[in-house]
């Protein structure tokens, strides 16, 4: 049975509660798409030096226009190979605030015949978030990407 990712409604993610604390935030939502609230962490990736994919496809946009950086995100993502974006969300007193936002891809490339675990996930993190235990552990010589 091929895996289902999460399409069509928000889901609560299980973060620690410390962690939650750290970033400000009381809980952490998943919501599939590519919000275009999120674009600050796309302009925030488009700045950094770092080898993340997406960099490239968001180079030559304005990092003030939110719409054009979701739209080259979503376009790069989707070019290769079937892919599901989401926005992740901080949730508080105060409203919500965008955290991350992440790609998982459900097979290597478009036509691929079998059914099986997401293969490719990327993901960007805002910088203020960085170093809260929410960056994955180093574990090659890439480890300027987030």
């Amino acid at each position: 049975m091929p895996l289902r990712l999460l399409e069509e409604s928000e889901g609560r993610v299980s973060v620690p509660e410390s962690v939650c604390r750290a970033l400000g935030f009381e809980e952490i939502w998943a919501r599939p798409k590519l919000d275009s609230r999120a674009a600050v962490l796309l302009s925030e990736l488009k700045d950094e030096e770092c080898g993340h994919s997406w960099r490239t496809a968001l180079k030559a946009i304005d990092g003030k226009d939110a719409e054009s950086l979701v739209r080259a995100v979503i376009a790069a993502s989707e070019s290769t190979r079937p892919t599901t974006l989401y926005t992740y969300w901080g949730l508080n007193a105060e409203g919500e605030a965008p955290v991350a936002v992440a790609a998982v891809s459900s097979h290597i490339r478009h036509g691929f015949p079998h059914d099986g675990f997401p293969v490719v996930a990327r993901c960007t993190i805002r910088r203020d978030n960085h170093g809260h235990e929410c960056d994955p552990p180093p574990t090659h010589a890439h480890t300027t990407q987030h």
